[in-house]
Order: C-alpha cells, then sequence, then structure tokens
C-alpha cells in the first residue's frame, strides 16, 4: 500500500519513469517474481525490465542468416549493399 504522498503504479507491470526511478529494485524483484515490466513516458512504454531467461527466451541463440539478409530485411530504401569490386591501390615503390 503506497503512502500518502508517494503514487500507485499504472496497471499491473506498468510504471511512470519517475516511479521507476525510485523504485527500480521493486521493479527488478516485480520483473523477476511476476514477469516483464513495463516503463512508460508521456503514457507509451518505451523500455521493460525483465530477467535474463526471458530476454534469452526472446533472443535467437545464434543468428539467424548473414548480414546481407538482415540488412535487406529491413527494408531501408536506397540501401546499397553491392560492394565495388576492391582491386587494391596502387603504391608507389
Amino acid at each position: 500500500m503506497a503512502h500518502e504522498n508517494e503514487t500507485e503504479p499504472g496497471p499491473r507491470g506498468h510504471w511512470k519513469l519517475e516511479e521507476a526511478k525510485t523504485r527500480f529494485i521493486e521493479i527488478v524483484r516485480l520483473a523477476k517474481n511476476e514477469g516483464p515490466q513495463r516503463i512508460g513516458i508521456c503514457g507509451r512504454n518505451v523500455m521493460a525490465v525483465l530477467t535474463m531467461e526471458n530476454l534469452r527466451n526472446l533472443v535467437p541463440t545464434r543468428p539467424a542468416g548473414s548480414l546481407l539478409h538482415f540488412l535487406e530485411g529491413l527494408k531501408i530504401e536506397g540501401l546499397d549493399h553491392i560492394r565495388e569490386p576492391d582491386r587494391g591501390r596502387t603504391v608507389e615503390l
């Protein structure tokens, strides 16, 4: 239960940034025991506190393909991924 001068967290697992800064240890404990805790700024979730186990489940253990495949998947317009042939350089001896 919050004291009179404390603010209550938002919906379960959602925190305002100001509150998260002052209650960080509690948020880490809740992330461990109850699951990821979301932190918001101006009503938008912008970050989360989660356990390493949760992170491992989200991130692949090894790359899913080549760097080229990854870059092409970003769908960045105008990305030139064709490399010019490298013929070395001329060196004066």
